[in-house]
């Protein structure tokens, strides 16, 4: 093996990428590792140190980290806990989609080419459909590992080890750190052999944003479609790209060319370059460079105006674009400015992962798909006065957001701004629709006026704990857990409602007022651990599912004059305070059971309430009737 000269590497690794990056490898002993300046041709200097021990592991101690075993991997799998297959159509590659949440599916599930250039392992953890996600996430935690991609480009030099929860948790394409000895020891050596290709990995944890790719450690900003992409760079597989930096800028997985004054992207169909093509392709762009800020502006003669650092927009005015695709800079974390005066039409996961916008104005758009900016948590400021339909997902998980005004909103869909801590104030005056799960986990909202809605999903206002009355005039149907969990809650009106689902106002022990003239069915556990509510009215009502009001320890008077069913635990535990109970004549026998103070010592008037439930109930809810007053 040729000597290698330190000096001189010393010398070439200062003129390429700076004296205090060499002085860092030649105090860490590494200049002597061989092809060291390729190694970490891709590498940023605020990373070096972290990617120390990595090198160290990989090309000093590696024989110390190889386990020899030969089980073939499915086998290994198995004895790790999980259920794995090879993947050899499109059909198999697909298979795990139903594990995925939404906003959560892999790239490889989009990509009809991956089997075909990748070694593709799925390994579900038995049991895996009962592994909830963790509120706090992690990437190695059980829900994440509970569903993993191993996969491995069959030119070799490159693994990627999917991960359950995607890109909730950073750098999700590498669980385990990449090493599949870190699922179970020998897995490395083993999918080596199986496959018969090579591959790096390394002992010691890979940093967030860093995979081996061929002998090379590359750093990535995001990934998008199985493509990773760097500041002037991008990569798929074992493949690396780079731009020319004398005529191509990339942002957001976008290429301008300025030799040829056209839009492109390596991903394949993506939306996002069909809004920019429209804004920049064939038309005169001034092009400027800031050293101080390193900022690049691209500037068109008709006012289109891109800022870009570090291959990211960080300002966008596009005056004249009218309507914008799905993804449209889906994994941009550092637009801070977006001027986009006439756009009428959004897509899906518009700025899905963007978390530096503080404010938007959207003056002429109509229609908002699914997703949008839906984990922005520092957004504060929302402009949307004309906007009539708003998909699923709106501002999910928005921390900042205090009010929002959207006057002529008609329709909204799922998980309206849910888990929104801060919020106050809401003017919905003319929505018509409201989907499942509007504005849970919403704790500090105190008022709320839809004084036109006409139908709410479930979950409805679940857990919003400030919440004091709220009017809706003009619903007649409520679906399950509409408004559970909201302790603040004294008045509910609901004048015309007929139909009320599962667990409605369950745990709500504020509640002293219900309005419900013309309800006619009742699902289980009704107002269960209300302790405040006093009497209630239900002059109509002719169906009561399981649990009615039960634990309801200051409830004195019931009116149920035209009940036809009641299922058991009817008034469950609440004899202490019970005075006045009016059912149908036909059933004065078990008033009297409800009011008795010592019906459990008089058999007679059990068996009486034992024949009636029995009528009421039907035959194959035959459980034994107890002494506590179903």
């Amino acid at each position: 093996m040729q000597e290698i000269n330190i000096a001189e590497v010393f010398k070439n690794i200062k003129k390429h990428r700076g004296e205090k990056f060499a002085k860092i490898l030649r105090e860490a002993e590494l200049l002597d590792v061989p092809n060291i300046e390729h190694i970490l041709e891709f590498a940023r200097m605020e990373d070096l140190e972290k990617l120390i021990p990595i090198i160290r592991s990989k090309c000093k101690i590696m024989s110390v980290s190889r386990y020899n075993t030969d089980k073939n991997p499915l086998d290994l799998l198995h004895e790790a806990g999980y259920d794995a297959f090879v993947v050899e159509t499109e059909k198999q590659k697909n298979s795990i989609k139903k594990y995925y949440r939404f906003g959560e599916e892999l790239c490889t599930f989009r990509d009809p080419e991956r089997h075909k250039n990748f070694y593709m392992i799925h390994a579900v953890k038995r049991g895996a459909d009962k592994i909830k996600p963790s509120p706090t996430p992690k990437r190695e935690d059980e829900y994440g590992t509970s569903v993993i991609s191993i996969q491995i480009a069959k030119g070799g030099g490159f693994i990627s080890i999917k991960n359950r929860y995607n890109h909730t948790v950073n750098n999700p394409d590498a669980t385990f750190g990449n090493n599949p000895d870190n699922i179970i020891p020998g897995l490395t050596n083993s999918l080596r052999k199986f496959f018969d290709v090579e591959f790096n990995v390394s002992m010691v944890e890979m940093p967030d944003d860093y995979v081996w790719v061929n002998d090379q450690l590359v750093w990535y900003d995001f990934e998008q479609d199985n493509i990773y992409f760097g500041d002037d760079y991008y990569f798929t597989g074992s493949t690396i790209t780079r731009l020319n930096k004398a005529y191509e800028i990339m942002f957001d997985g976008i290429i301008y060319n300025a030799k040829n004054k056209t839009i492109t992207s390596p991903i394949k169909n993506n939306p996002t370059v069909t809004v920019f093509a429209e804004a920049f392709d064939g038309k005169k762009v001034t092009r400027s460079y800031d050293k101080t800020t390193n900022r690049t502006v691209l500037t068109t003669s008709d006012g289109n105006r891109i800022v870009v650092s570090g291959g990211q927009i960080i300002e966008l005015s596009l005056p004249n674009v009218q309507e914008i695709g799905d993804n449209f800079l889906l994994y941009n974390d550092y637009l801070t400015s977006i001027n986009l005066p006439n756009v009428k039409k959004i897509g899906d996961k518009f700025l899905f992962y963007n978390k530096s916008l503080t404010s938007i104005n959207l003056p002429n758009v109509k229609k908002i798909g699914e997703s949008f900016l839906e984990h922005n948590r520092v957004l504060t400021s929302i402009n949307l006065p004309n906007v009539e339909y708003i998909a699923s997902d709106f501002l999910g998980n928005n921390r900042a957001m205090k009010s929002i005004d959207l006057p002529n909103v008609k329709k909204i869909g799922y998980y309206f701004l849910a888990s929104n801590d801060v919020l106050t104030s809401i003017d919905l005056p003319n929505v018509e629709y409201i989907g499942g799960h509007f504005l849970e986990d919403n704790h500090v909202l105190k008022s709320i006026d839809v004084p036109n809605v006409k139908e709410i999903g479930d979950n409805f206002l679940e857990h919003n704990h400030a919440l004091k009355s709220i009017d809706l005039l003009n619903i007649k149907e409520i679906g399950d857990y509409v408004l559970s969990d909201n302790e603040g809650l004294t008045s509910i009106n609901l004048p015309n409602v007929k139909r009320i689902g599962d667990s409605f106002l369950a745990n709500n022990e504020g509640l002293t007022s219900v309005n419900l003239p013309n309800v006619e069915y009742i699902g289980d556990h009704f107002l269960v651990h209300n302790h405040a509510l006093k009497s209630i009215d239900l002059p109509n009502v002719k169906e009561i599912r399981e649990s009615f009001l039960l634990y309801n320890k200051g409830l004195t008077s019931v009116n149920l004059p035209n009940f036809e069913y009641i299922g058991w635990y009817f008034l469950g535990y609440n004899r202490g305070a019970l005075k006045s109970i009016n059912l149908p004549k036909k059933y004065d026998w078990l008033v009297k059971a409800l009011l008795s103070k010592n019906n459990s010592k008089t058999q007679r008037l059990k068996n009486a309430v034992k024949k009636v439930l029995k009528k009421i109930i039907p035959e194959t809810q035959n459980e034994t009737v107890s002494d506590n007053g179903r």
